[in-house]
């Protein structure tokens, strides 16, 4: 019962620091913006990505006079606009006024294009596109005036595509491949780690803070135990970090980027809590001002932001790596319990220890200060 109002208190001190809303609010935006991110890279790499969304990027095309290419330019989303000479529009090309020009000569097609300039490659797919197209139309036309079954030929090999759902089928924002891709194999896990690392922050800022307030002190006169004081401490923060965790799920599922197995999931970044809360318990027994707190903690931020997004290989360092059990759990709807156990119970034992090593660290702050 002693720790319940310890509890109550820590819970008074988060939700009246105006940093701690700051911090939210600012996670709040890298959410959609990473979100936006995933939108804007998939339409990059596909353009057509983004007509399923009403956010297609509309680029211009230049022809000179009335070039029979303009009508597949316009099939395949550009604005073309018609020069008089070619000079003109490289001028335009140059200083980024259109994406690309287009000449056609006999059965030759020209492609002017400006290499430094990124919707130039945007229009260079829709450009391929268009004419992958146009000549498929002309293969067909042409086998097809020659006298020859043109399905036997262009298409020897027929592929018929049987999907198999498990379950409800889930909203995409973007059917496809490249947004997928970006989203499940980097942005989602970004996303659920950003509560994880604020938390070590949190607990950081709640026990060095009340030593330079000089309140800790009377923290340790209170008839609680170094256990009873670490559970106090780390609670509040735990669940305030596990109540993002849960609003930036709800986030993804509302802007329908599928997440599957919730409660897994939910687990796995509990005990990842539970890992970086014990971290910042440790730290901030041994620092007694925030700025060695911050230092230390910075370090340690830089260090798991490397082994997180950036691992060496390895079998055993995989089974470490948070990023790729994320992945891994939150993109299978059919993932087992045996292909994630190992993964689980070894951040498990580690979060256990660093708990253990940080609840005698209070413990041994109480001995130092009574």
């Amino acid at each position: 019962m002693r720790e319940i109002h310890l509890i109550k208190k820590e819970m008074g001190d988060i939700l009246s620091e105006k940093a701690y809303f700051f911090a939210f609010f600012l996670q709040l935006v890298i959410v959609f913006g990473i979100v936006y991110l995933g939108i804007m890279y998939a339409m990059f790499e596909n353009p057509e990505n983004g007509s399923s969304m009403g956010r297609k990027i509309v680029l211009i095309a230049g022809i000179t006079g009335n070039d029979s290419i303009k009508d597949v330019l316009e099939n395949v989303g550009f604005k073309v606009e018609v020069f008089k000479n070619r000079d003109e529009m490289v001028k335009k090309i140059k200083y980024g006024k259109i994406a690309l020009g287009v000449i056609s000569k006999n059965e030759t097609i020209y492609v002017i294009y400006n290499g430094g300039n990124v919707l130039s490659y945007m229009a260079l797919s829709m450009f391929n596109s268009g004419v992958e197209d146009m000549v498929r139309l002309r293969r067909e036309k042409a086998i097809e005036e020659a006298g020859y079954d043109k399905k036997s030929i262009l298409y020897p090999v027929q592929i018929v595509r049987i999907p198999i759902e498990i379950g409800e089928k889930p909203e995409i924002k973007i059917k496809s491949g490249e947004f997928i891709e970006i989203v499940c194999s980097l942005l989602v896990p970004l996303i659920l780690i950003l509560p994880v690392f604020l938390s070590m922050n949190m607990i950081s800022d709640s026990i060095v803070g009340e030593k330079e307030r000089k309140t800790f002190e009377m923290l340790l006169q209170l008839p609680l135990n170094g256990t009873g004081m670490f559970i106090a401490k780390i609670f509040p923060v735990l669940l305030f970090s596990m109540m993002q965790e849960m609003l930036w799920i709800g986030i993804l599922k509302m802007e329908k980027i599928p997440i599957y197995n919730i409660i897994l999931l939910l687990f796995y970044l509990f005990i990842l809590n539970l890992l970086f809360t014990g971290v910042g318990v440790l730290i901030s027994s041994h620092a007694e001002n925030m700025k060695e707190a911050n230092i230390f903690m910075s370090l340690m931020l830089f260090v798991a932001t490397v082994l997180f997004f950036f691992p060496p290989k390895g079998d055993l360092v995989s089974l470490l790596s948070p990023v790729s059990t994320i992945v891994k759990v939150a993109t299978d709807p059919g993932v087992e319990i045996k292909e994630i156990s190992l993964s689980y119970a070894l951040i498990l034992i580690i979060s256990l220890i660093t708990i253990y090593l940080g609840s005698r660290a209070m413990n041994g702050e109480r001995g130092v200060r009574a």
